[in-house]
């Protein structure tokens, strides 16, 4: 079986696009594994997503899941070899480790598959954000563990002023004006 998306759907329901922040989120319906997911995000320059605080767990349960009310994989993984489930965990995107989570309890993250398929010690590195909000680590693939239903991409972009009468926030950020060949 190809590493593609089954399907992909699109539209308002299945394809989320929400602003929280300065992080801008996409959920996107289309069966995939862990890989895949962020191989696909990565050639957009976005990433999976990263959950740094409940205030942003209770956004994408709130906006997201609940309009498709699926598993999406999510930008956390685990270092491989870890000498514990709970240890070792970071953003795809080099925020760094876990300050904040949402396992699932109990007794998450547990390196196992659902019964009987019990997966070996740390062969579960990916995370997965379930229906409830609530967080699983799940097998990164290729081959093994089942793909999700869906992924959370995330992005952030950097306003640009195409002329001088762009109107553009300037809540944290320190604006320069100026005319064109004066100083400024």
């Amino acid at each position: 079986m190809q590493d593609e998306p089954h399907h992909e759907q699109r539209g308002r329901a299945e394809d989320e696009r929400l602003i929280s922040g300065a992080k801008h989120l996409e959920g996107i319906r289309a069966e995939v594994r862990a890989q895949a997911a962020q191989d696909a995000a990565a050639t957009q320059g976005r990433y999976l997503a990263t959950l740094t605080s409940a205030e942003e767990n209770q956004f994408v349960l709130d906006n997201l899941i609940v309009s498709c009310n699926c598993n999406y994989w999510a930008g956390g993984r685990q270092a491989d070899n870890q000498t514990g489930t709970d240890v070792g965990w970071s953003w795809v995107n080099g925020e760094g480790p876990f300050v904040y989570d949402n396992w699932n309890s109990p007794p998450e993250p547990n390196d196992q598959d659902t019964p009987p398929n019990v997966v070996e010690s740390n062969e579960e590195n990916c995370l997965e954000v379930n229906e409830s909000g609530g967080w699983n680590d799940q097998s990164c693939g290729p081959d093994p563990g089942d793909p999700l239903d869906a992924q959370l991409i995330e992005w952030v972009e950097v306003p640009t002023c195409a002329t001088p009468t762009d109107q553009l926030s300037t809540a944290g950020f320190n604006v320069i004006t100026g005319t064109r060949g004066g100083n400024i």
